[in-house]
């Protein structure tokens, strides 16, 4: 009977070790989410995004094989443009 008092008792002090960081846990203030800006619209797959000089963004849409800088109040700009390969008749 002791046996089984002793087991007892071990299994709710385990779970209170388990229970007791998730509770001091979530007793932290919520962190504010990230805030985001739309730079342009009409973009085809923008994959990959770098910053580039003078404030200019560029991004490539690579399904569109385009590499597209985008300026001051969403200006973009075609830098390059990918051209397709023939295809080969079947």
């Amino acid at each position: 009977m002791k046996r089984l008092l002793a087991a007892g008792v071990a299994a709710v002090a385990a779970t209170g070790l388990v229970a007791g960081p998730a509770v001091v846990a979530s007793a932290r203030p919520a962190a504010h989410a990230p805030s985001s800006t739309v730079l342009a619209d009409d973009l085809v797959s923008p994959l990959s995004v770098a910053e580039g000089p003078r404030g200019i963004t560029f991004v490539t849409q690579n399904f569109a094989g385009k590499l597209t800088a985008i300026g001051d109040h969403g200006r973009t700009r075609t830098v390059y443009q990918a051209r397709l390969a023939p295809r080969s008749p079947a």
